[in-house]
């Protein structure tokens, strides 16, 4: 699991602005899970998270859509043995019913599925997942 420092820096990378002599400089590391005001810069920061943790995901997001499936996830990936899949959401987003109709298809089936609101949340599963990949060992 990630460091606080490792957090530190994905948050620092993900707010890396430019100032008007070009020079690039890391934005105040300090990111609460409340200013991700878009649902496309949210995801933005999970993709880093997961990226920087090593973990290989597809992603079905708001300008890679690929499957073509209504409501397929925004993330998915293997991760210790499971299928997960993420659907992405700001504090005031809402899930459309292809959405949750997937996620019933995919809970269904076995796999792993969340609505994630944020990076504490992404971590937070993957935790859970490796508690129960713990117990099945």
């Amino acid at each position: 699991m990630p460091t606080p420092d490792d957090l530190r820096r994905m948050q620092a990378s993900c707010q890396a602005g430019r100032l008007k002599g070009g020079a690039v400089v890391a934005k105040a590391a300090r990111i609460s899970e409340h200013e991700a005001k878009t649902e496309k810069k949210l995801q933005g920061e999970i993709a880093n998270y997961l990226r920087l943790h090593g973990i290989w995901y597809d992603q079905d997001g708001m300008q890679r859509r690929r499957s073509g499936a209504k409501g397929a996830p925004d993330f998915q990936f293997p991760y210790r043995g499971f299928y997960v899949a993420w659907e992405v959401k700001t504090d005031t987003g809402k899930l459309r019913p292809e959405q949750i109709e997937a996620g019933e298809k995919i809970v269904t089936q076995g796999g792993k599925w969340r609505v994630i609101h944020g990076i504490a949340e992404a971590q937070a599963h993957l935790r859970e997942l490796d508690a129960m990949r713990g117990a099945l060992e």
